[in-house]
């Protein structure tokens, strides 16, 4: 289900009619369906979780991200055996998550970035590892297409420890900050 511009202004104006969180890599977030397929997402990561060493992941859904508001860059990941050292582990995503098995280590090299602007789309598979570099105050929405229930894979980088980005429900004053950033 795809959600128009409209839509997303009045989920930004009326902050009051939905239920938000905010997920440890600086993402406030809520859903635009009762479904939770479409997530509304507002950037701020200076408001990313102290101590997360690493937002490389993967998602248990593929996905379409729509950009309306500001830019972000997306960097997809590959395993190389010259690329840099990086522990992983597989979590349990949402609230309620996180990590379900040990640390493994891997080497990955990251692709060129991809540089995204108020209109454009990307697409996703839920195995592809990926970081999310987004400017403050950045709204997207991504569509969902499930493929697997709630497992993903989280990379930091080898000499780090992890610590969880687990998202938490939001205060209105941070919704309100949040909301404060975008410039439309």
């Amino acid at each position: 289900m795809g959600m128009s511009e409209s839509m997303v202004r009045h989920a930004l104006a009326n902050p009051q009619e939905h239920d938000w969180t905010i997920q440890g890599f600086g993402m406030l977030r809520t859903w635009l369906d009762p479904e939770g397929y479409s997530r509304l997402h507002i950037w701020d990561t200076e408001k990313a979780y102290d101590q997360v060493p690493s937002t490389v992941h993967t998602h248990p859904w593929d996905f379409t991200s729509r950009i309306y508001f500001g830019r972000i860059i997306n960097t997809r990941y590959v395993p190389q055996p010259d690329g840099s050292e990086y522990k992983w582990a597989k979590i349990l995503t949402g609230r309620g998550g996180g990590l379900i098995s040990e640390h493994e280590t891997t080497r990955l090299t990251a692709n060129p970035p991809e540089e995204y602007y108020p209109g454009s789309n990307y697409m996703q598979f839920a195995e592809e590892i990926h970081e999310s570099t987004p400017d403050k105050g950045t709204v997207t929405v991504i569509n969902r297409n499930f493929r697997y229930e709630r497992e993903a894979a989280v990379y930091w980088p080898a000499n780090a420890e992890w610590i969880t980005a687990e998202p938490r429900v939001a205060t209105m004053d941070e919704v309100m900050h949040f909301l404060s950033l975008v410039k439309t």
